[in-house]
């Protein structure tokens, strides 16, 4: 079982390919702007090119180390480390020398990274593949989820460049868990339930799934006491991130005035396609 779940982490998190049915547009004004984000992206004196290209790659390598640093032999993660570590100094040099060593540096690490969690032998032509959630993967087209999401999942970790990315998981699952507050309480998270889920959701207590149905049986939320068709869109943004399109609505509201239970329906939102590739986002 448990190597089950790691081949499907592995696939739904690791290469956007993975996703890939029908590639959702991605505009170049929306990665221009994820980018920009980044601490090291003002007055730079290195060319456009190199510039978004290591942007998209160092975020790559931070989110790949973030989501599966554990997984990794030591002289794999010691590798994407250092190579990391090159680019950051890379964004404080501000050298095209350094840019493109860096670039080639976090190319070849990750590529023998994904390799290893891919089960195949890494090769000198191993075509390497953006990490899930990052802006350079959001440019190839993650399929099944919303443009919006995957864009604001990008822009976390262009903003984040400057902390280590041992806390990046932190902040990524704290935004998972602020998302699902906004979209069904109507309200961020305070500081001690973002932690509470956080590190529930680290040490195994607490699922994806389980997060958002407890959010959604909370007497908070039930207390709102909304109409069914308010409920349905409630969770089209809760677990896909979207408005519902019309005929979904009606049908999911037409289920609850036909006797289903809202929690049968919240359930059946949780084992949607649609809401695996949202989270596998957020490398959940």
């Amino acid at each position: 079982m448990k190597s089950l779940v790691l081949r499907n982490k592995v696939t739904a998190v690791i290469l956007t390919v993975a996703l890939a049915t029908v590639a959702l547009p991605f505009t170049a004004s929306n990665s221009q702007a994820a980018l920009n984000v980044g601490v090291y992206s003002a007055s730079r004196q290195v060319n456009d090119q190199l510039y978004y290209e290591l942007c998209d790659l160092y975020d790559s390598a931070s989110a790949f180390l973030s989501m599966h640093a554990d997984e990794l032999p030591f002289d794999v993660r010691g590798s994407l480390e250092s190579a990391r570590s090159l680019g950051l100094q890379a964004f404080e040099s501000d050298k095209d020398l350094d840019y493109s060593t860096a670039i080639n540096n976090i190319k070849i690490s990750l590529s023998v990274a994904e390799a290893y969690l891919r089960g195949v032998s890494a090769a000198p032509d191993y075509a390497y593949q953006h990490v899930t959630g990052t802006n350079g993967a959001n440019n190839q087209g993650v399929t099944g989820v919303s443009a919006d999401a995957a864009n604001h999942v990008a822009a976390v970790y262009a903003s984040h460049r400057n902390i280590p990315y041992t806390m990046l998981r932190d902040v990524v699952l704290g935004d998972f868990v602020d998302r699902l507050y906004v979209n069904i309480l109507g309200r961020g998270v305070e500081d001690a339930g973002r932690d509470y889920w956080v590190n529930g959701i680290k040490s195994g207590e607490f699922t994806r799934d389980s997060v958002a149905l407890t959010i959604l049986q909370s007497a908070e939320f039930t207390g709102k006491n909304l109409s069914n068709e308010q409920y349905v869109t409630v969770l089209y943004q809760a677990f896909l991130g979207r408005t519902p399109d019309s005929q979904g609505l009606s049908n999911w509201v037409n289920a609850l005035n036909n006797g289903a239970s809202r929690q049968d329906v919240a359930s059946g939102f949780a084992h949607s396609a649609e809401w695996n590739n949202f989270c596998a986002l957020y490398g959940l």
